[in-house]
């Protein structure tokens, strides 16, 4: 019988703030949790400008970029973020939506790779994480669920 990992998924729940992050990485632990998952965008990459531009009220501002780029952690937080997975014997890792996140998270441990579903059907990137050499993670919809298309 294969082994069964528990991963819970951080995605942006920590709304921009690495604060709310080691919380959520903390109690992940507690509830036995066998690693944690983020999410990495570039947001000027995936998003088209017309997206970006598009009325949003948030904390961040009033457009979907204000956002989608308040939502996003920089390098200094993921620091923060592996030196806390250290602590909690938790590793972290997380789906990179474009290549240069996906170079960006080359900078930590990371012990796999999940490939978003969003970008389960680009050839070039899926070469390019399993260029990382690492597991990989990949989760795909039906596209008959897909709703927001």
């Amino acid at each position: 019988m294969g082994k069964i990992e528990i991963i819970s998924e951080i995605g942006i729940n920590h709304n921009g703030s690495v604060e709310i992050a080691e919380k959520l990485m903390e109690m992940a632990k507690s509830c036995g949790a066998d690693m944690v998952k983020f999410q990495k965008r570039t947001v000027d990459v995936v998003y088209s400008q017309e997206d970006l531009e598009a009325p949003r009220k948030s904390p961040w501002g009033t457009t979907n970029g204000d956002q989608k780029r308040g939502l996003e952690l920089c390098y200094m937080d993921y620091l923060r973020i592996e030196i806390k997975s250290m602590e909690l014997g938790l590793p972290w890792f997380a789906s990179a939506w474009d290549i240069k996140s996906l170079e960006f998270l080359d900078k930590f441990q990371l012990p796999c790779h999940k490939i978003a579903s969003a970008m389960a059907t680009n050839i070039g990137f899926i070469i390019e994480v399993s260029r990382r050499g690492l597991p990989v993670y990949l989760s795909i919809i039906n596209p008959k669920y897909r709703d927001w298309e």
